[in-house]
């Protein structure tokens, strides 16, 4: 059975808001008395975020020049930091525009080299239609912002242990909140960190933030118990490697020891042994370049997207790859289902959901969308259809789909639009088979679109839906059912808890991960 924008429960009324579920029953409030603390004290304590246009400077490069008094800089000076702070075409744009300080020769200069590079790249992208200008809008859309809209929200990341949200924001700082300390706001900011599109925090460390970013990822370390709300750069380890830019997406492995980033103009993703500081690509001819990531929770299977039709899947115990193709557009968004047995992925072009059934534990595919290989006729199932459809008074649902993320465990998948102002949860069962159905719908104030979405990693009662909304807000949506809700929540708070893994496996897990690095040093190949 598939399902669709239809089916489910009503919106909420006129200038209502949906504020949380219990046990299958959606609430709306009035705006001003929205606030899901008094219904359940599932996320009472958690930090109220609001970043309206008073607390964010929007562009805050452009509008920052309007505080201080102009003095006229001579060319040659005003090239040089336009080429510093925008690169170097503006630099080349400023040089050939006339100006009473340029001479001829460097008009001209700066006019052949527009039209050389202008040539180049315009050939580039004939031969390689995924590279160019088709991989910079894909990391426009990374940011997970609705087009034709600047928005204070570009994305947000859960810690995996700690009650603990990272912001992303759109003057490029990234904002640290938690419960345990709400008036204490880190904020992470640095001058080489420009056009932020992706976080992840390293797992089982309360304190290590990665940030993927044009220049590359920067790895933060945010000390719980420092006062210091603004750290310096020398609190952070920045990975880069030429050519490896914009950063569009960063994943953990398991237990933190490798990271692997991918970036939109680069046709390798490369994985990082970060306190050696030390990487290795990892490539295949063809395909265009990497756009998104996604590790299982298992750690035995990556999926790498790239900028065309084909997506490949890693198996991470050889490092063998099995390459499929999409009909038309690229992979946009996937998850995976808790158990790592089932990989949820739309295109750009489709308004559709795709599943991909994979065996315990092993790369091999059951079924498949498009295979190069004639490993079976079987295809990816649609198992949502997203077909535009009205669910109220002109409201729509449905149509491309511009982000999608899968609770922990695996009970509800929600989407967010490029069209709607709405996000769609549906509930899921993955025994004896995937089943997904619709379960409610979450409505903003009037105009607000929402920006990124997240669920809460350690909630113990349900489902914690995090959303970012155009206006700068940031609401915490709880599904909560009443046989999970957990009798000790102040563990949730506490983001200096020594947290206590299962040793054997988690030994075991980085064994398997630190042999990863020698094992592509000894035996990688490129074809």
């Amino acid at each position: 059975m598939v399902a669709s924008c239809l089916g489910f429960p009503g919106l909420a009324p006129e200038g209502h808001v949906s504020v949380c579920e219990m046990d299958g029953k959606v609430i709306h409030r009035p705006f001003e008395s929205a606030h899901p603390a008094e219904i359940t004290n599932t996320v009472s304590g958690y930090p109220l975020i609001s970043l309206s246009h008073d607390a964010v400077h929007m562009a805050a490069r452009e509008d920052a020049r309007h505080v201080f008094l102009h003095v006229e800089e001579k060319l040659l000076k005003r090239i040089m930091s336009t080429w510093y702070e925008q690169g170097t075409m503006e630099a080349l744009q400023l040089a050939a525009a006339p100006s009473d300080q340029s001479g001829a020769l460097l008009r001209l200069s700066a006019k052949i080299a527009l039209k050389t590079i202008n040539l180049a790249s315009s050939i580039v992208n004939v031969v390689f239609p995924y590279f160019g200008d088709r991989s910079q809008h894909i990391a426009s859309s990374a940011l997970q912002s609705q087009p034709g809209h600047r928005n204070p929200v570009r994305c947000i990341a859960w810690h995996p242990h700690c009650t603990k949200i990272a912001v992303g924001v759109s003057d490029d700082s990234v904002r640290v909140y938690s419960a345990s300390s709400p008036g204490f706001v880190p904020t992470l900011r640095s001058q080489g960190q420009r056009s932020v599109s992706c976080l992840a925090w390293r797992p089982y460390s309360a304190s290590e933030l990665a940030v993927g970013c044009h220049a590359g990822v920067i790895v933060w370390q945010v000390d719980p118990k420092s006062v210091v709300t603004r750290p310096s750069i020398s609190c952070a380890t920045v990975l880069r490697h030429p050519g490896h830019s914009p950063v569009t997406s960063i994943q953990w492995s398991s237990t933190g020891t490798l990271l692997v980033s991918a970036a939109s103009g680069d046709t390798s993703m490369y994985i990082w042994d970060v306190d050696l500081q030390d990487s290795v690509p990892l490539r295949r001819v063809g395909g265009g370049n990497i756009n998104l990531l996604s590790w299982s929770p298992d750690f035995h299977k990556l999926l790498a997207a790239t900028t065309s039709v084909t997506f490949r899947v890693w198996d991470t115990a050889n490092w063998v790859p099995e390459r499929w193709r999409v009909l038309s557009g690229h992979v946009r968004t996937a998850c995976w289902s808790p158990c790592s047995t089932v990989l949820l992925f739309t295109t750009s072009e489709e308004s559709v959901v795709y599943a991909l059934q994979f065996k315990p534990n092993c790369a091999q595919l059951d079924t498949m969308f498009y295979s190069d290989t004639p490993v079976s006729e079987q295809a990816a199932r649609v198992v949502i259809n997203l077909a535009p459809e009205e669910v109220a008074n002109g409201v729509r649902l449905g149509g491309t789909v511009a982000s999608m993320v899968w609770d922990k465990l695996g009970r509800h998948l929600a989407l967010t639009f490029e069209n709607s102002p709405l996000v769609a949860v549906y509930r899921t069962d993955l025994t004896p088979h995937l089943l997904v159905t619709p379960s409610c719908l979450v409505k903003g104030v009037s105009g607000e679109q929402p920006t990124a979405i997240a669920f809460q990693s350690n909630f113990d009662s349900g489902a914690c839906l995090t959303i970012a909304w155009s206006s700068g807000r940031i609401q915490y949506f709880p599904v909560v059912y009443q046989e999970l809700k957990s009798t000790s929540p102040s563990m949730r708070f506490n983001d200096s808890v020594q947290f206590q893994p299962d040793h054997s496996l988690f030994e075991s897990s980085r064994v398997h991960e630190a042999s990863l690095l020698q094992s592509f040093h000894d035996s990688f190949l490129s074809y």
